[in-house]
């Protein structure tokens, strides 16, 4: 049974199916293009201050038939930036659902994952990635679609920085 209701700015397909509602992911997608292509700058309103958003992906990589999508590219587990490289996916399914949320955002994609798990050198290289992208790709947005079961002092510590500087540069 599928019915509609709208909030004050959104209207969302809900489908009933076993006593759980469904969103359609591609019905909130047509909902945030008609909401980007109001609120997006338009060719004349765009001055001399004007730049896209720039965001750091920080996860498995990103697959070669996307590397169009990505302005940068820097793989901090082989450190050779030349190969396009995502063995699982899941960095280039965030490239693919960032590109189609703001496909006017310029990405920057740090290959810090080989696997979907974390090994013992995946924190040093995600603390290391975040400091790139802080201040060598300048980025307005980090995405790091991930977790780890400990904390480190210097990760916490990069993230700060980043959270200065990115604060500071706006």
């Amino acid at each position: 049974m599928s019915n509609k209701y709208t909030s004050p700015s959104l209207q969302i397909a809900r489908v009933n199916n076993s006593s759980e509602d469904i969103i359609s992911s591609e019905n909130w997608f047509t909902e945030l293009d008609r909401l980007n292509s109001v609120l997006r700058a338009k060719p004349l309103e765009k001055g001399k201050d004007y730049r896209p958003v720039n965001i750091a992906i920080l996860d498995t990589g990103v697959r070669p038939q996307f590397e169009d999508l990505v302005e940068d590219y820097k793989d901090f587990i082989t450190e050779n930036d030349m190969d396009f490289i995502d063995e699982e996916g899941h960095g280039t399914y965030a490239v693919q659902l960032i590109h189609k949320a703001n496909n006017k955002a310029k990405i920057y994609v740090g290959r810090v994952f080989k696997h979907r798990k974390a090994d013992e050198n995946t924190l040093s290289l995600m603390t290391q990635a975040v400091r790139h992208a802080t201040l060598k790709w300048r980025v307005d947005v980090i995405v790091m679609p991930s977790g780890f079961q400990s904390e480190s002092e210097d990760m916490i510590e990069a993230i700060e920085e980043a959270r200065w500087t990115l604060t500071r540069l706006a």
